[in-house]
């Protein structure tokens, strides 16, 4: 079964719980770029990421998912004023919370495959911007996208491993993320 045949596969919370994990990985790009840019996106973006892991983790919350939604709309950096390569991490990083945000309200499955492949195109698209590859050199022989790789394996096998929805067990995997100590590109939390 293919990696992707498998994201399909897990369960609705999982596919939130990969989602969230995935975005967990990619948001410190964006928070920097925000830093950089001396605003507040990455900050307002890190409270409605949180909102997602609060519904992974807190039984009987209540969150207006489409009301985050509208509120993340209003962060997404745009690439046509702003066309370096920080700017593009931050607009996958905001497309990846996005994902959560739609897959929790309209649940489908597409979502978390899509987060998967964004989040390999993300590193690809910095190791093509950063390293400099020779003609017979593969993307995927680079050991960012061979991490990028081993960490969406390792995420999809500790959510596919609780067959029901548990809350210490989204904590344990939120803590996994962030003992990484690295964002999806390499930059240290």
């Amino acid at each position: 079964m293919s990696f992707n045949d498998q994201l399909r596969a897990i369960e609705d919370w999982q596919h939130v719980a990969f989602c969230a994990a995935i975005a967990e990985r990619m948001l410190p790009n964006w928070q920097l770029f925000a830093d950089a840019q001396e605003n507040d996106a990455g900050r307002k973006a890190r409270a409605i990421l949180d909102t997602v892991w609060e519904h992974l983790t807190v039984a009987g919350s209540r969150i207006d998912f489409v009301k985050q939604a509208e509120k993340l709309q209003d962060l997404i950096p745009d690439p046509s004023t702003d066309d370096s390569l920080g700017s593009y991490l931050s607009l996958d990083a905001a497309m990846a919370i996005d994902h959560c945000l739609q897959l929790l309200i309209q649940k489908d499955v597409e979502q978390v495959v899509s987060i998967s492949r964004l989040s390999r195109a993300s590193v690809a698209r910095f190791i093509e911007a950063t390293v400099e590859l020779g003609d017979g050199d593969r993307l995927s022989d680079q050991p960012l996208m061979a991490f990028e790789h081993d960490c969406q394996q390792e995420i999809l096998a500790h959510v596919a491993g609780k067959a029901k929805l548990d809350y210490q067990h989204n904590k344990a995997l939120r803590q996994l993320i962030r003992e990484q100590g690295v964002s999806s590109i390499g930059i240290e939390r």
